[in-house]
């Protein structure tokens, strides 16, 4: 029996990749909102999951929101890290390339991640 055409096709997704998800889902909503201001309900709604799903992940909301500004920053660092026996001078310029490369791909998790630091918010 074919699908409704409303409804998505829904792919098990592994434990990983959920993660992922989930993560991504809340760097775009940290990003638009202040801490306050963002649901676990509407990260769930929109990941396609339950609240308890999201809640098994990460335990709890500020969980959730460090786990969100540790993945953002662990990704600028690697994209942003110095590569041994290259000049100073280069690598400067790779890391500047590098950073404004993260900035204009990742601008959600940018966003979120200077949110947090303006906050005094995230990390552990």
């Amino acid at each position: 029996m074919p699908a409704n055409e409303g409804e998505r096709a829904r792919r098990r997704l592994s434990t990983e990749e959920r993660r992922e998800q989930l993560l991504s889902v809340g760097a775009k909503l940290f990003s638009e909102s202040a801490y306050d201001d963002v649901w676990v309900e509407r990260v769930a709604e929109i990941a396609g999951v339950s609240r308890g799903l999201l809640y098994h992940y990460f335990p709890t909301k500020r969980e959730f929101f460090a786990a969100v500004v540790e993945r953002e920053s662990e990704r600028m660092l690697r994209m942003t890290a110095a590569v041994p026996g290259v000049p100073v001078r280069e690598q400067l310029t790779a890391g500047l390339d590098a950073y404004l490369g993260y900035v204009e791909a990742h601008a959600h998790g940018f966003r979120a991640f200077h949110r947090a630091a303006a906050a005094g918010a995230g990390g552990r």
